[in-house]
């Protein structure tokens, strides 16, 4: 027994030793919605610098770049594979993943960052992917090592958690024996990286996303927070279409465009006869749904003038004033006398605000989605005819200029800032946002 566990021990300092010694370059994401834990349905990693991307689904949150050349750490699906656990750091219990090959025994073993053993526990396993709870008690930071016939593998977890128990604990909390589509060889061995290079990151968790840069040098942790509405993460309109929301700031936004409505060909005319009505881009209903419907000024304001009505908008949310439109540019990093200025204006808000496909020129027209509003290029609608899909996106304020004009803004593939105008006539359809009152 003593020989066992001195060998054990040795394992043990050599794979410490190890990670003192290996030069790979790790990235590792978590996921928060107003401070409680989202898990991650998949992170996409895109190299801006190279052009390339590579995904990561969820429980594989850690991407690893080998000797920092650019060449990730595939997971082979015959060897043994430990996940890094989620939450990390830890907040009260975490989850860990390990994938197992063949059924079989195996060894896991929880140390604490001065080497003294934990835990101990011997598991007869099937074939897959088998999820533990580890709670850490009061501990701050551990080695889990996991043995399977000849292969070992570790993970360090961090932990913030205060609790009271002083003894940590590790539970067995199922087995999903079916493969996800988890990275694919070929997609990992195409995406290069070198120091130097912008990585955006893109955080996918129960239909939400949310985008974030970095130039990594070093091994880095990462958190996305999705920023649903407290207390208001989505909202219904008077059709049942279901929005999700996003705060910026002191405001509450639907992330998606409005869609209420009853679609009409582009060249039929919208009238105050107690129907909402839309455009749907190439009259097709299917860009309703990716892109929102087109409408216009009239019809979205239900024929009245007055800033800030509820007009198409759920009950409890209004159509955005010029005014609010310029409070969430100014929350995005414009000055006010930015805000105020009229055609394109600011620096990055408006890729900040973009979504991280289906613009023009793909990575090159994209946003990052950094503050989640994640605004799609839907075009827009005017004399009987579609224009500008995939270039261009154009949202309506309710604050008038004229009987003929309102304000109103756009974002281009082809800029990073936004455009504040009120030189187009009020039947053209654009697309719409609600904000919460």
């Amino acid at each position: 027994m003593r020989t066992k566990a001195l060998l054990l021990f040795v394992s043990i300092g050599l794979i410490v030793n190890s990670f003192g010694q290996n030069r790979s370059l790790e990235l590792t994401f978590t996921g928060i919605d107003n401070n409680t834990y989202a898990q991650l349905d998949s992170i996409k990693i895109e190299n801006r610098t190279q052009d390339g991307d590579t995904v990561l689904y969820w429980p594989d949150t850690v991407l690893t770049l080998n000797n920092l050349t650019g060449i990730t750490e595939l997971h082979n699906m015959n060897n043994l594979q430990v996940f890094q656990n989620f939450p990390n750091p830890v907040i009260e219990k975490t989850t860990i993943s390990i994938y197992l090959p063949k059924n079989g025994e195996i060894n896991i073993i929880i140390t604490d960052i001065a080497g003294r053993m934990l835990i101990h526990q011997v598991y007869n396993l099937q074939q897959g992917y088998n999820s533990f709870v580890f709670t850490p008690g009061s501990g701050k930071s551990f080695l889990l090592t996991s043995y399977w016939k000849s292969s070992v593998k570790s993970i360090k977890i961090i932990s913030n958690n205060n609790g009271k128990t002083l003894n940590p604990k590790l539970e067995y909390a199922g087995n999903k024996s079916l493969i996800n589509n988890y990275k694919s060889a070929l997609d990992i061995q195409g995406f290069a990286f070198e120091i130097g290079d912008e990585l955006l990151y893109e955080g996918y968790s129960n239909g939400l996303s949310i985008g974030m840069l970095d130039t990594p040098a070093t091994n880095e942790s990462y958190t996305f927070h999705f920023k649903t509405c407290p207390g208001t993460p989505t909202v219904t309109d008077m059709d049942g279409n279901v929005y999700n929301t996003v705060q910026i700031g002191n405001q509450c936004w639907m992330r998606e465009n409005l869609r209420v409505g009853t679609r009409i060909e582009s060249s039929g005319d919208m009238d105050d006869d107690g129907v909402v009505e839309k455009f749907c881009y190439d009259n097709d209903p299917a860009n309703c749904l990716i892109y929102g419907g087109l409408y216009e000024w009239d019809e979205m304001m239900q024929y009245v003038t007055t800033e800030g009505v509820q007009g198409i908008c759920p009950q409890g949310w209004h159509i955005p004033t010029d005014e609010e439109w310029k409070t969430m540019e100014m929350e995005l990093g414009m000055s006010q006398s930015e805000a105020d200025d009229d055609d394109w204006r600011g620096t990055d808000e408006g890729d900040r605000m973009k979504s991280t496909n289906d613009w023009y020129l793909n990575w090159v027209g994209n946003g990052t989605n950094r503050c989640g509003f994640n605004a799609r290029s839907g075009g827009e609608a005017s004399y009987g005819n579609y224009h500008n899909l995939h270039n261009n996106g154009h949202w309506w304020t309710s604050s008038e200029t004229s009987d003929d004009n309102a304000w109103w803004r756009q974002l281009s593939y082809n800029k990073d800032e936004i455009k504040r105008s009120d030189n187009n006539r009020k039947w053209w359809g654009f697309s719409v946002r609600c904000v919460k009152n």
